[in-house]
């Protein structure tokens, strides 16, 4: 099996410069171009077990998602897994369910990795601190005020504040909405946003008119009928997942609704619904790899000595996307 210093020999580079490469370490274009020939030309693979003994790392990275998430997150697992990889890391990814509480797999990562990024549901800081001891760990759409964690948020209550806003420029004062989010800490962001638009417009806001439910297509399409059923149902629906939009969507097709006459939806995109041919309603697309890449990068700055940087936020805003106005006809 070839060795490092086989690469250095191979290509005429300094052991230094081979071992920085192999660590995910910066190195010149030129220098990276001619050890990846190497790589593939001796055939080389890193002795991880080696690795890890000698410099006390996993190079492995938890992650952990409720499983009602999972079909809307792909797109950030996979930048989150790309820049992570880059500096010589890996992921492990996992899914909990609300009858098995994220304790308990960070209880069993926590021994195993260098780092956790976790999208929290009912763990508090306390928890996460007894579980993960010193691991470096970001947290995703949840912050814990006081706790040395980072957070990487979606701007859900801005982009309910943005939905609100464009459908009362439509002349929609009576507005439905149906909140489904993967934890507390969203569902409150995407009610506030809602809520904070119509004080803002003078507008009133009848309670009776949001739905909270779970992020699936039939919850979707049963909280668009109950919206329907009102007294005085709404002239528009805000629907806070994609998966919840096209449940939406569908039950008003099943009533004869025609969008963007007879109803206005609009939605919110984590599972890049946008790019479905014949979408019918506008979205608003989460930034999936916006999001994996910033969490990558700030977990990656704690790991490379950043342990006494103050805890940070970055709050990643969504961008409005319209669809075909001929097939929404």
């Amino acid at each position: 099996m070839p060795t490092i210093r086989d690469l250095s020999e191979y290509t005429g580079l300094a052991f230094g410069t081979v071992s920085k490469y192999l660590n995910g370490g910066n190195v010149r274009p030129e220098n990276r171009a001619v050890l990846d020939e190497a790589v593939a030309k001796l055939n080389y693979r890193v002795n991880y077990a080696a690795r890890a003994l000698k410099s006390r790392r996993s190079y492995t990275i938890g992650v952990v998602l409720p499983a009602s998430a999972l079909a809307g997150t792909g797109a950030m697992l996979t930048a989150l897994d790309r820049t992570l990889a880059g500096h010589g890391y890996s992921t492990i990814l996992c899914a909990y369910a609300q009858n098995a509480p994220e304790r308990d797999k960070l209880r069993l990562l926590s021994g195993n990795v260098d780092g956790i990024v976790i999208l929290p549901n009912a763990i508090c800081a306390d928890e996460i601190r007894a579980l993960c001891g010193e691991l470096p760990v970001v947290v995703l759409d949840c912050v814990f005020p006081g706790a040395a964690y980072d957070s990487v948020l979606t701007d859900y209550m801005g982009t309910a504040y943005r939905a609100a806003e464009y459908l009362f420029a439509r002349q929609h004062p009576r507005i439905g909405a149906i909140l489904g989010a993967h934890n507390a800490y969203a569902a409150e962001e995407l009610r506030t946003g809602f809520l904070r638009a119509h004080i803002d417009y003078q507008l009133n806001m009848d309670a009776s008119l949001l739905v909270s439910c779970a992020c699936d297509y039939a919850q979707g399409h049963q909280a668009f009928f109950q919206l329907c059923e009102k007294e005085r149902p709404p002239t528009a629906v805000l629907a806070a997942d994609a998966m919840l939009t096209m449940g939406a969507e569908a039950a008003a097709s099943e009533k004869g609704m025609r969008l963007m006459q007879d109803i206005d939806i609009i939605g919110v995109d984590g599972a890049n619904a946008h790019r479905i041919p014949g979408r019918r309603v506008p979205l608003f697309e989460l930034p999936s790899e916006t999001i994996g890449a910033t969490t990558a990068q700030m977990l990656l700055e704690r790991l490379n000595g950043g342990t006494d940087l103050a805890p940070r936020v970055r709050r990643i805003k969504a961008e409005l996307r319209m669809p075909d106005l001929q097939t929404a006809q």
